[in-house]
């Protein structure tokens, strides 16, 4: 029996055209339908006396009470009847935020994120969470899996997993998805809960479409250590890979190695005489950079703007990010973003090549620095955030025949050059 979650004691554990028939409405004029509130009336279960839980004086169907109102209790009825009074206040929540944020909803949806909303209380409608970036952004850029972990890390109580709570939440993405009410008729769903043993991930569940590969596990960190993988077991069991197939519920564990039990990697194409070398040698030692499966660096190599974006985040100092989208690089796409770092169309194209411009702007707003308003020392450029990170020590351009010192920054960036500016981030952190 699932009662109703209070707001307050919730944290948040952190996408095929899925949309129901109906047809959309304003989120102005929508109610809960009757299917939505039968499904609701199971989850909570019925009570007929007053009892605490969650600190809070429950009755009937989950509604919050005094207890001194229903000395003698309350029958089914007089629960329907209160239930059907009191949803009213979160389809207004709910409706209020839809239109707040010019969002429309099928009739399906509604009941599911209605049914939500009455669990968890209105605090998890705010537009900064993931599930509320992709309804903005549009469903049909996510996968099922992607929406399902969205909606399905809502299920904590404090800061543990309720496996109860998370079955509620697949029932509402069965329904938010597929408009199915039975939970019969509509692609199954499983979880896997993820223990970080000893270190710290950005999430701790997952959801996935049954019969699907799961294609993404969280990011995951622990100081000293690299990740071995996840396996069935704290020490020991089976491994599990993002290529297996979602076929049941399970937990799984990081495992660990230190660090120190590994050394730098060799590549065959980076030699002590090349510039690049050291940096090369330390960072892939930390594991921040890698080489191919060919034992080859290749430095020459331009760098994307998913791949430049990730290095640049990590290196200023923020913390893996998960997948926001079908890209693996839209989290740290989001991030950006979100902090003002680069505009959306910057960053459209994340498999393209970065340009040196766009490197120093990012670099720039990731590490905190102000804009350089002073003169130019480079000729071809008296870009303000190129400045700021000359005068940081972060880069320095190369000088050419007559003398003059240039940054060339539309050209595409290489893995060589790269290495050089996450290595130097990181120097001018530890000053």
């Amino acid at each position: 029996m699932i009662k109703r979650i209070l707001s307050s004691i919730l944290v948040l554990c952190v996408s095929v055209t899925i949309f129901s028939a109906a047809a959309l409405a304003a989120p102005s004029e929508m109610q809960i339908s009757d299917a939505g509130l039968e499904k609701i009336k199971g989850w909570e279960g019925f009570s007929p006396t007053a009892f605490v839980d969650g600190g809070q004086w429950t009755i009937g169907y989950g509604n919050a009470c005094d207890p001194a109102d229903y000395p003698d209790g309350i029958t089914e009825e007089e629960a329907s009847e209160l239930l059907e009074t009191t949803i009213v206040d979160f389809e207004g929540y709910l409706n209020e935020f839809l239109a707040m944020n010019d969002i429309t909803v099928t009739q399906n949806q509604f009941d599911a994120l209605t049914s939500m909303t009455y669990n968890l209380g209105p605090t998890w409608l705010n537009s900064s969470y993931r599930f509320w970036i992709m309804m903005k952004d549009g469903l049909e850029h996510y996968t099922p899996s992607e929406i399902a972990s969205a909606l399905g890390i809502w299920c904590h109580v404090g800061t543990s997993i309720h496996i109860g709570v998370l079955q509620r939440r697949i029932g509402e993405i069965r329904i938010f998805l597929y408009g199915d009410y039975t939970e019969t008729a509509s692609p199954n769903f499983h979880y896997l809960i993820f223990d970080a043993n000893g270190g710290e991930a950005d999430t701790d569940v997952y959801v996935y479409e049954a019969g699907t590969t799961y294609g993404t596990f969280p990011s995951v960190y622990r100081e000293g250590y690299r990740l071995v993988g996840w396996f069935t077991e704290p020490e020991g069991g089976r491994e599990v890979t993002t290529s297996d197939v979602a076929e049941h519920d399970d937990t799984i564990y990081a495992q660990w190695a230190p660090e120190t039990a590994t050394s730098a990697p060799t590549y065959s194409d980076v030699t002590a005489d090349h510039w690049y070398s050291p940096y090369v040698t330390e960072l892939s030692s930390q594991g921040i950079i890698g080489g191919y499966a060919d034992g080859t660096f290749r430095p020459e190599n331009t760098v994307t703007i998913g791949e430049s974006l990730k290095l640049i985040l990590l290196a200023a100092g923020y913390p893996p990010q998960a997948s926001t989208g079908s890209h693996w690089a839209s989290g740290y796409q989001s991030l950006a973003v979100s902090q003002q770092m680069a505009t959306t169309e910057e960053l459209s194209s994340l498999d393209e090549p970065i340009s040196r411009q766009l490197v120093a702007k990012l670099v720039c707003n990731a590490m905190g620095l102000q804009p350089y308003t002073g003169s130019s020392v480079f000729a071809d450029t008296d870009d303000s955030y190129v400045m700021a990170l000359y005068t940081a020590g972060i880069l320095d351009g190369s000088m050419d025949a007559d003398g003059n010192r240039n940054y060339y920054p539309e050209r595409s960036l290489n893995r060589a050059e790269v290495a050089k500016i996450i290595y130097a981030m990181e120097e001018h952190a530890r000053r």
